[in-house]
């Protein structure tokens, strides 16, 4: 690995991969209903800290999740997949990886919608991003509304992410405070800090592979507003989106973004803030 100021510039997988194989979480819920977890604080997670899949009718409120920004990769704070009716709420998140990440693939079972989700009232720390949907997103992510939330002291703000034919609908991102700053470990130097980003791929053009034969489209991003938000960024934000899917319907209003870049970093590739 390059080194940087003594330390590794690239940090793909935690300590002891591959050899060690079993990373487990701190709270997994599968195939739950009328879950409430509130008041806890949950610590040093060794993979994602809470892992739902399936789950319907979850409440996470008053929560404080922490685990090392610099050692802890793939531990995120709340990953959803196929999840609906979940809220989120009064809560902490400060990581290694994603705070917030809504999946729709089949690791755990049959491929299924997540959908009907809020988040509001948290506060999000990450060296990876704080909000995310997932590229993992093979049947689709809609009906989210994320309110009143602060991002500090994270590589990257919110991603909307698709590559495995799925789509995301009816999102709505509102009132919104950002800082980023970019960290020197982390593992996709050039798109650090970015407040907003958009990218749409095929998995084999995500994993930097050849395009295969009657290989499906990256999927759809439609019907997304994006309002009042303030950010402070070392890095572009880039509205990427595919020649096959293109973006549908998005809106952008009262965008506030502020841009610092520094030319003597290796990594630093930022010119305009959007």
């Amino acid at each position: 690995l390059m080194k940087s100021l003594g330390k590794p510039l690239m940090r793909d997988f935690p300590e002891g991969y591959p050899q060690r194989t079993v990373y487990p979480h701190l709270v997994y819920l599968g195939h739950c209903k009328d879950v409430r977890i509130t008041g806890l604080s949950f610590l040093h997670s060794q993979s994602w800290t809470i892992a739902m899949y399936a789950t319907e009718h979850a409440v996470v409120d008053g929560v404080y999740i922490h685990t090392s920004l610099e050692e802890a990769v793939w531990c995120d704070g709340i990953d959803m997949d196929g999840c609906k009716d979940i809220r989120i709420a009064n809560s902490s998140i400060e990581t290694g990886d994603d705070c917030i990440i809504f999946i729709s693939y089949n690791a755990w079972g049959p491929t299924l919608p997540t959908e009907n989700i809020t988040v509001t009232n948290c506060r999000l720390s990450s060296s990876a991003t704080a909000i995310k949907f997932s590229e993992a997103n093979a049947k689709g992510v809609r009906n989210v509304v994320i309110d009143n939330c602060v991002i500090t002291d994270s590589s990257q703000g919110i991603i909307f992410c698709v590559s495995d034919g799925g789509f995301v609908s009816d999102v709505q991102i509102s009132n919104v405070t950002i800082n980023l700053r970019r960290f020197d470990w982390y593992h996709v130097q050039g798109t650090q800090g970015g407040a907003i980003t958009f990218v749409l791929l095929r998995r084999s053009e995500w994993e930097d592979r050849p395009v295969q034969k009657g290989e499906p489209p990256p999927g759809v991003v439609r019907n997304v507003a994006i309002r009042n938000i303030i950010a402070h960024s070392q890095g572009s934000s880039n509205l990427d989106g595919h020649p096959d899917s293109p973006i549908d319907g998005l809106t952008l209003e009262n965008i506030r973004l502020f841009l610092s870049s520094d030319p003597s970093a290796a990594y630093d590739v930022a010119i305009h803030g959007m």
